[in-house]
C-alpha cells in the first residue's frame, strides 16, 4: 500500500513510533498507537477491529488522536500523546491552529 505521495504506507508510522519511542520515552501502548494511528481513517479497519484485536486502551488511544488530528496542529497533537501516556509537561504549550 502507497500513501498520495508514493512512498510506502508504513514509513510514516514507523518514524512517528521511532519518535515516540526514542526522543520522547514512552512505552509500549503509545508506540502501538503510533503504528496504528492511520490505519482507521485509511483503510476498512474500524476502531472495533482494533478493539478487538490489540484492547479497548489502545482503540480508545486512536480514537481520540484521531478526533483531534483534523482540528488542531502538531504541537497539541504532540501534547496529547504525552497526556494519554501520563507524561505530561509543560515544554509543549497547547496553542491552536
Amino acid at each position: 500500500m502507497r500513501r498520495k505521495s508514493g512512498e510506502p504506507y508504513i514509513i510514516h508510522p514507523i518514524a512517528v513510533a521511532k519518535i515516540v519511542n526514542q526522543e520522547i520515552g514512552l512505552g509500549a501502548k503509545s508506540i502501538a498507537v503510533s503504528l496504528l494511528h492511520d490505519v482507521v481513517e485509511d483503510t476498512e479497519y474500524t476502531l472495533e477491529d482494533v478493539k478487538r484485536d490489540f484492547g479497548e486502551k489502545i482503540a480508545s488511544l486512536i480514537d481520540g488522536l484521531t478526533k483531534i488530528s483534523g482540528t488542531y496542529n502538531k504541537e497539541i497533537r504532540h501534547h496529547f500523546r504525552l497526556r494519554i501516556s501520563g507524561k505530561c509537561c509543560l515544554q509543549y504549550p497547547m496553542t491552536s491552529v
